[in-house]
This record gives C-alpha cells, sequence and structure tokens, in this order.
C-alpha cells in the first residue's frame, strides 16, 4: 500500500502545473550560476527560459541587442535565421554554465531562440543555404538545453517591427522570383517546421518545444475575436473561405504542423497561448483548452494528429500597468496576480509563463518609484557598456533608467497564486 501511494504521489508531482519566467531582461546563464541562491530565495518560479549570449558578452540581463549591432555581435537565439553560421564554441560556455549551477528550485528550464535577426527581415523559406544555417544554429542550442540540463527551448515567434515570417504577402514581396502561389508556400514551411524538429531532437529527444503562440493566433486573427468569451463561441471559417494565408501569422499554422509531424513520440510540442496575457476571470482563461484543442484544427492539414499532440501553456504579462501606466484596461492588481495565476495554473496542460519588460524581477526590492540601485548582482560597475549591449543598469548605460524592481507584492502575490492552485480542492 505504501509503495502504491508513494507512486501516486510521484504521478502527481509529475503532472502538476509549473510557473516559468520569461521577459526582456531574464538573467543569461552566467548570471545564473553566479546568483542562482540570491534568485531562488524569494522567487517563487519552476523554471526560466533563460537567454543566451557569446562568451564575450555573457553576464547579462537579456541578451545582447540584435539591431544596432553587426551580425558578429548577435546572440544565436537572434541570428538563428538569419543566415549566419553560428560557432559552438563561442557557446560551450552556456553548457558549463549551466551543468554547475546548483539549481534547487528553478529545474524546468528552457533555452531561449527567436526568429528575427534584425528588423525588417524576411525569411526566405525556399533558400537552401539559408535554411541549412538555420538548422546549423538551432541544433547549436538544443544542445546546449540538453547538455545544460534543461527541459527544451522556448520560441518566441512575434515578428518584431517589419519582419516577415509568417505573413505570404510580405513574403512574396520581398522574394519576387519565389511561387505566388499560397499552396507552395504553405507545403514548403510545413516541410521545413518538419525539418527544423527533427533536427532538434537528434540533439535533444524527447524534449519540451513551446511557442509564445501557435496556431492559436491564426484563429484569433481570422475571426476577429479578440475578447475572450467571444473567442470562445467564435467558428472557424468554412474551407472554401478559409485562406489564412492572408493573415499576418497564417503560415504559422503550417509550421505547426510540421512540428507535430516531424517531432519524435516523446516531444512535447506546445501553444503558449499569449493572448491571455491580461486575463482576469476563470472564465476567461477556461477558453484557452477548447480554443486550442478543438477550433485550431479547423486550420491543421493532420487536425486529429493536431489535437492529440499539442499541449496548452498560459502567458501572463502581470506587470504591463506598471510599464505603461496609460495601460489602465491591463493593469494588475496583487489581489488580481494572486487570483489570475491560480486560474491560469489549473487551466493550463503543465506551464504559465510570467512575462517582464521594464519591472525586473531579478532585483529584489527594487521600489517601483525609484530606477535600480546601481549594484545589483549581475551589474558590473566597473564594466562601461558604451554600445549598450546589456540590459544591466550601469551608470555608463542609458538603458539603465528604463529597469525597475518588480514591487515585493507582485512577486507575493505569484506566490500565493501558485499556492492556491497547487492546494486541494
Amino acid at each position: 500500500m505504501a509503495t502504491v501511494l508513494a507512486l501516486s504521489l510521484t504521478a502527481c508531482a509529475a503532472d502538476r502545473p509549473l510557473l516559468i519566467q520569461w521577459g526582456q531582461v531574464t538573467p543569461d546563464t552566467k548570471l545564473m550560476r553566479q546568483h542562482v541562491d540570491h534568485w531562488e530565495s524569494y522567487l517563487p518560479f519552476d523554471g526560466v527560459v533563460i537567454p543566451v549570449n557569446q562568451q564575450r558578452y555573457a553576464g547579462r540581463y537579456g541578451s545582447t541587442s540584435a539591431n544596432i549591432l553587426s551580425p558578429e555581435h548577435w546572440p544565436l537565439q537572434a541570428t538563428l535565421f538569419g543566415g549566419e553560421r553560428a560557432d559552438m564554441a563561442d557557446y560551450q560556455h552556456a553548457i558549463d554554465d549551466l551543468k554547475a549551477t546548483k539549481f534547487r528550485k528553478f529545474k524546468h528550464n528552457f533555452v531561449l531562440i527567436s526568429c528575427f535577426p534584425r528588423m525588417g527581415f524576411a525569411m526566405d523559406w525556399f533558400d537552401e543555404d539559408q535554411w541549412q544555417a538555420a538548422l546549423h544554429n538551432v541544433r547549436i542550442l538544443a544542445r546546449v538545453a540538453k547538455r545544460g540540463g534543461c527541459v527544451g527551448l522556448w520560441f518566441d515567434v512575434e515578428q518584431y517591427g517589419k519582419a516577415a515570417m509568417w505573413y505570404h504577402k510580405p513574403l512574396v514581396e520581398a522574394f519576387p522570383d519565389r511561387p505566388k502561389d499560397p499552396a507552395v508556400w504553405r507545403a514548403m514551411i510545413r516541410r521545413r517546421g518538419n525539418e527544423f524538429i527533427k533536427t532538434i531532437n537528434e540533439e535533444f529527444p524527447g524534449c519540451k518545444f513551446g511557442l509564445a503562440y501557435g496556431t492559436c493566433i491564426v484563429h484569433w486573427g481570422m475571426t476577429g475575436a479578440y475578447d475572450p468569451q467571444k473567442l470562445a463561441v467564435a467558428v472557424p471559417p468554412p474551407p472554401d473561405q478559409r485562406k489564412f494565408h492572408e493573415h499576418g501569422y497564417g503560415m504559422l499554422a503550417h509550421f505547426v504542423d510540421g512540428l507535430i509531424e516531424g517531432a519524435d513520440k516523446d516531444t512535447e510540442i506546445i501553444d503558449g497561448f499569449e493572448m491571455s496575457y491580461y486575463y482576469k476571470t476563470p472564465e476567461a482563461f477556461a477558453v484557452a483548452q477548447p480554443v486550442v484543442k478543438e477550433h485550431c484544427k479547423a486550420y491543421s492539414a493532420i487536425p486529429e494528429l493536431y489535437a492529440k499532440r499539442i499541449k496548452l501553456a498560459l502567458g501572463l504579462y502581470v506587470t504591463r500597468g506598471l510599464d505603461d501606466p496609460t495601460r489602465t484596461d491591463d493593469a494588475f492588481t496583487p489581489e488580481q496576480v494572486a487570483a489570475s495565476t491560480g486560474y491560469a495554473m489549473k487551466e493550463t496542460d503543465r506551464y504559465v509563463w510570467i512575462w517582464n519588460e521594464r519591472h525586473n524581477f531579478w532585483i529584489k526590492g527594487g521600489p517601483d518609484s525609484k530606477p535600480l540601485p546601481p549594484l545589483q548582482p549581475g551589474v558590473d560597475s566597473d564594466n562601461a557598456d558604451p554600445n549598450h549591449l546589456t540590459a544591466a543598469p550601469t551608470a555608463d548605460n542609458a538603458m539603465a533608467a528604463r529597469y525597475k524592481g518588480v514591487p515585493q507584492a507582485y512577486i507575493d502575490a505569484l506566490a500565493e497564486g501558485k499556492r492556491a492552485a497547487l492546494a486541494k480542492p
């Protein structure tokens, strides 16, 4: 009987919902190695989406900028699709950092990848050389994640600025010599998704592969149902009207199909459902499962396999109102932070991810009304940074005034919401 009970408790622990953090100023592998004890002492996260910098730029909040520097300075996560091949030697330190980090709480970590190398970039999915460079690069990040003891990779699929990855119209305009037929693009992008996850699985079989949002963004855009309750009842267009290549993220649905088809049997493809950022009611969070698992089948060429393999995560941007006080509709009180965290953890398949921008979870006790103190873990006051290669606030870094600590009441509220979700009904 005791053995059965122990196995039951182990299974419950293995399946419990987890709270992970991802943001603009998340510490990279070097900072995490140096200061993990400090951060685990007060943050309620179970894991982190960790950025990986080149060795010469390691030791920063966030990653080096991909927009103001030449390509040799870019971190691999941002140059992934840019046609430049990274050197594994620049990233071996990240494996060493992760292996040496004594994680006691943050045990469910992801390595970050991104879909843009610079603003205004368009991805030529038909260029074999460019694509082989992308596979070379993602192989390195998969190796870092696997050998560094992470659970997988997390993909920021957003098309920042004028970048075009998933939108058929600007892709055709950018590459006039390529086929115009959206069906040809659909087949190619689906094939690329298949090749992408197979390359990852060669380094990291059975990984977890999360996307900030997956096919859900297509349904959201095609139906125009931005309110969660409208989204829940929105009916996908009939097949003869389903021209979702006309949507800005329409081609992403085909990439997700390719991921699902190509993934090994133990790999999880996770739709991060970023549109839940500002949800505040249990009814709002309850729409996510049916939208992702049922409605989004309509945008898949493999609907039954899609529904069987796709997993749901939920995102929260609880500091939005702090970052921009004019966004009163998006603002959270600490009480709402606790409630939304609990609701999200009860609806997710596994992960709830907490996004942050100007307000930094990794600075303990930074008051909302003042810039960050000049000396904090990970900030080297003797390291002048005139090129603004880091988000760490130093006296010589113009970015410093942007980043403030998250008020302790919000951190406590995340912990409270997590406790409530994990408590027995």
